[in-house]
């Protein structure tokens, strides 16, 4: 089953148009003052519990490199049963898992419509969801930027009705709302890195060019601009921001552009408007997801290292080869290269072991994250 926001305006009444309006609202304004993104992701669920009624609630964060999860934050489930969860995501087979939600073409399932109004197929509601008291289940990635910075779950118990389509169709269109105000969050967050490598923010004022705030990373890329372009600020910068704002108001709207810094690296700024504000977000253009995931005790080569993050997000042989511009042959030499070295046979036992090795400990003490989704760097 397929959602499409731009049905949206079929079907619903205006009193729930509204709602989604006035969710959509706390949710920029939630954005400007939450401190961190757990408290966003607390404070999500009173917004979303506005929109439609649930008895269980969970966000997490997400590695947009690997599509894994990085942490969580929700109720409705004991710690205990988490723990089979990942099991479940990660080396089981099921319905509506994350990283396929991340890829294909509607980005929200509801469980019963996956499994044909047949949920008890779904090995995490027989043995998690169910013995909980849960009857029903609702998924969707968060999808900003082009990349997934998260998952957002809504559960309801047998006493109460399944999600309906149009239920669905509005945590859809919320999704875009909630994705965006959690990478700010993270990139909010973030500690300043040595290089300009990571993303920059930079949050502009009500209908004006005059930054409100931005994070070191935003700072220098700056400095990394030179001549006419920063006087007083890149006019790539001051277009993208403007032409955020001319979209239609209450619309999701963005702007992007292109720039070469003084060092010949090309920039990518993003303009997004939230609310009467504008975000604009630098990142170095088109990066090489490499995910940052410690594989140097199995000695893997550095092409090796890159293979693993497009087999982690589900890429055939054949895709992995267009994205690293090399033959569908050499593709499978790296991959028996990796399974040798690593001892591992499939797959799906890759990401089990790399969600179990890498994540899960951090995600356990809480690691906080870095600006590119991943977790920052630790001190020793």
């Amino acid at each position: 089953m397929a959602y499409s926001e731009t049905s949206l305006d079929r079907g619903i009444s205006p009193a729930t148009l509204r709602s989604l309006a006035n969710a959509r609202k706390s949710i920029i304004e939630l954005s400007g003052r939450a401190a961190d993104s757990v408290v966003l992701r607390r404070e999500f669920r009173a917004i979303v519990a506005k929109l439609l009624p649930i008895d269980g609630y969970c966000v997490n964060t997400a590695d947009p490199a690997t599509l894994l999860i990085t942490g969580s934050v929700g109720d409705g489930l004991p710690a205990a049963m988490a723990t089979r969860i990942f099991e479940i995501e990660y080396q089981e087979s099921d319905f509506s898992k994350l990283r396929d939600l991340a890829v294909r073409a509607s980005n929200v399932a509801v469980l019963s419509r996956e499994t044909r109004n047949c949920a008890e197929r779904s090995v995490r509601m027989r043995d998690v969801l169910a013995p909980l008291g849960y009857a029903y289940e609702l998924r969707c990635a968060l999808l900003a930027g082009g990349r997934c910075w998260g998952y957002l779950h809504l559960l309801r118990s047998r006493q109460q009705s399944d999600f309906s389509n149009v239920e669905a169709e509005l945590v859809q269109a919320l999704s875009v709302d909630i994705a965006h105000a959690l990478r700010l969050s993270i990139l909010r967050g973030a500690p300043a890195e040595s290089e300009p490598e990571a993303p920059g923010l930079m949050l502009f004022a009500a209908d004006r060019n005059v930054v409100e705030s931005m994070n070191a990373a935003a700072e220098r890329w700056l400095h990394e601009l030179s001549g006419e372009l920063r006087e007083p600020l890149p006019h790539a910068i001051c277009a993208v921001v403007q032409r955020a704002r001319s979209n239609v108001e209450g619309a999701a709207s963005s702007a992007v552009s292109r720039l070469q810094t003084s060092k010949g690296r090309w920039l990518t700024v993003h303009g997004t408007l939230l609310g009467n504000r504008v975000a604009v977000v630098l990142e170095r253009a088109q990066p090489h997801e490499i995910a940052p995931i410690v594989l140097c005790a199995h000695d893997l080569s550095p092409r090796e290292e890159g293979v693993v993050p497009l087999l982690l997000r589900g890429m055939s042989n054949e895709e992995i080869a267009l994205d690293l511009k090399i033959s569908v042959h050499t593709v499978k030499d790296h991959i028996k290269s990796i399974f040798r070295k690593t001892g591992i046979a499939s797959r799906s036992e890759l990401g089990a072991r790399i969600f179990a090795g890498q994540y899960m400990p951090r995600i356990a003490r809480r690691a906080p994250l870095g600006a590119s989704g991943w977790f920052a760097a630790e001190k020793a």
